[in-house]
């Protein structure tokens, strides 16, 4: 449907698309992702060593390409200014609605983030140093223990809205995305120190959430716990805890191939392992 829109608002009048070319089209994008060739025309090709027949066969190239020029999720006369995402919101909006229509399935979630290759220009596009992929789209993740993706959503940037009433980037991350589960006791969360802070778990320990997340020292306020310089003096497997009553929250520090810290809402320091 947006693909015919903006055929029309091109000037191209005699363009129609029908629900069967569209997902021959997505199989072929999908299909190209594992059979790579140099160039995307040589699916078509008529050399042995180059053309795949069931691309070939299922559609002609020139109807693929016109696909291709017109493919859009969402209407241009329709701009959401606020919104870098705008033109695949639709899009991500389905899949994410698709991605959770049998439920929460896992006990186990996992909050963090992942990177989407693109080298072109986009204002979303973020360059992290040091990670596998550097130039892309930052998408926060709520993932099962095994990989499954419940939900996601790509980094924008800063939300002025939020302004006053944020925990932090990292913790409205992780209560957004929450914010999916249909009963949250049900489930146990884990996070690394990006997201953790105190303000984070107490307000998880409110709604009924089981957290449990690596943190940094400098947001242990007022936690009297061994410092991680001189317990990095100590022998491996020497560790220190501290228990918050009041918010029934554990932090645990201790010495491994360096020193850990983690916080979490549930979970005891015994049995050790």
């Amino acid at each position: 449907e947006q693909s015919i829109i903006y055929s029309r608002q091109k000037n191209n009048h005699d363009f129609f698309a029908t629900m069967e070319e569209m997902k021959i089209f997505i199989g072929i994008l999908l299909l190209s992702g594992y059979h790579k060739l140099p160039q995307q025309r040589m699916y078509w090709s008529l050399d042995e060593d180059l053309g795949v027949k069931i691309v070939s066969g299922s559609i002609s190239r020139n109807r693929f390409l016109e696909i291709k020029r017109y493919l859009h999720f969402a209407d241009n006369d329709k701009i959401n200014k606020n919104d870098k995402m705008f033109k695949l919101r639709p899009l991500m909006d389905i899949l994410n609605k698709n991605f959770r229509q049998w439920g929460f399935f896992h006990k186990s979630l996992s909050v963090d983030e992942a990177m989407v290759k693109y080298f072109g220009h986009h204002s979303a596009k973020q360059f992290i140093r040091g990670k596998p992929v550097r130039f892309g789209f930052k998408d926060w993740m709520l993932c099962s223990s095994t990989g499954y993706c419940y939900a996601f959503d790509t980094y924008c940037g800063k939300n002025s809205e939020k302004k006053g009433q944020s925990l932090g980037l990292g913790a409205d991350v992780v209560i957004s995305l929450l914010e999916h589960l249909d009963n949250p006791a049900d489930h146990i969360v884990y996070f690394d120190n990006f997201f953790t802070t105190l303000r984070l778990m107490n307000q998880l320990t409110a709604k009924g959430i089981r957290a449990t997340g690596t943190i940094r020292e400098n947001r242990q306020k007022n936690c009297n716990i061994q410092s991680s310089k001189m317990m990095d003096k100590e022998e491996r497997g020497t560790y220190d805890y501290r228990f918050n009553c009041e918010n029934n929250l554990l932090i645990v520090k201790w010495k491994d191939n360096s020193v850990c810290s983690m916080a979490s809402n549930h979970d005891f320091i015994e049995p050790l392992n």
